[in-house]
């Protein structure tokens, strides 16, 4: 994980109020999120369940991203999510199609 991944996350499970928008995926970017650990992403879905800041997320998912419909804590903190108004998925499209039903 990136310093700027690191300082995301840090900021989500701080639930600041300066994070408001989550780009997972993409890097070198305030707000940026980009793992290729599956634990990372765990984290950060228990931390965006309980955050109340966070109202837009991009997601561009590629294969080399450790993030796929089948990595449930992300997506169940992401469903449980009250503060997000918009989501938006790109990226290869049989990981998306995935992701998309999981959601």
């Amino acid at each position: 994980m990136d310093w700027n991944s690191s300082f995301t996350l840090d900021n989500v499970i701080q639930n600041s109020s300066s994070c408001r928008e989550l780009w997972i995926g993409v890097d070198q970017m305030m707000g940026s999120f980009i793992s290729s650990r599956r634990s990372d992403f765990e984290r950060l879905g228990s931390a965006l369940e309980d955050n109340s800041f966070v109202t837009n997320v991009e997601l561009e998912l590629h294969d080399g991203l450790a993030l796929d419909a089948n990595n449930e804590e992300f997506f169940n903190g992401l469903r449980q999510n009250t503060s997000i108004r918009a989501l938006c998925l790109w990226g290869n499209h049989s990981i998306t199609h995935g992701v998309y039903q999981d959601v």
